[in-house]
């Protein structure tokens, strides 16, 4: 499915494993296009939440030597 989204996603946008779709990117700010059912942060489940592949993504993208602090804004993978 990555591929599929790299061939079809617009130049200014960068798609990285699993499925991610980064739609703005700053020194500040990331947004992301989330997958259906994906969580963002973590629960009871013990999946990954989109939240902790985004701090290693970016820790590893921009090889940060500590911790990365990843804040969420708004949080639509569960009812509220």
């Amino acid at each position: 499915m990555a591929n599929h989204l790299a061939h079809h996603a617009p130049a200014n946008t960068f798609v990285f494993a699993f499925c991610m779709e980064i739609l703005f990117e700053d020194n500040h700010l990331i947004a992301i296009n989330k997958m259906v059912g994906e969580i963002v942060q973590s629960d009871k489940t013990g999946d990954e939440p989109l939240n902790e592949r985004l701090q290693h993504f970016l820790k590893e993208k921009y090889q940060k030597p500590g911790n990365v602090y990843v804040g969420t804004l708004h949080r639509l993978d569960r009812p509220v």
